[in-house]
């Protein structure tokens, strides 16, 4: 959980998007680090995808 900052570790160029439980795309962005102190409590999806591979991966985020 989580209340404010995301940090994604990664070397590589990232597309990040973040949608709420409704599949609505909330945030997009290239930037690896993300405030979501603005966002609602609950829980997110965050997809990751690398776009050197093009493969991405789903992550669960909660915001207290």
């Amino acid at each position: 959980p989580t209340s404010s900052i995301l940090n994604i570790n990664f070397d590589g160029d990232l597309n990040l998007s973040i949608y709420n439980m409704l599949g609505q795309q909330i945030l997009e962005t290239n930037d690896k680090q993300i405030d979501i102190s603005g966002f609602e409590r609950g829980t997110y999806i965050l997809i990751v995808q690398n776009l050197e591979s093009n493969n991405s991966t789903n992550f669960k985020i909660i915001k207290e």
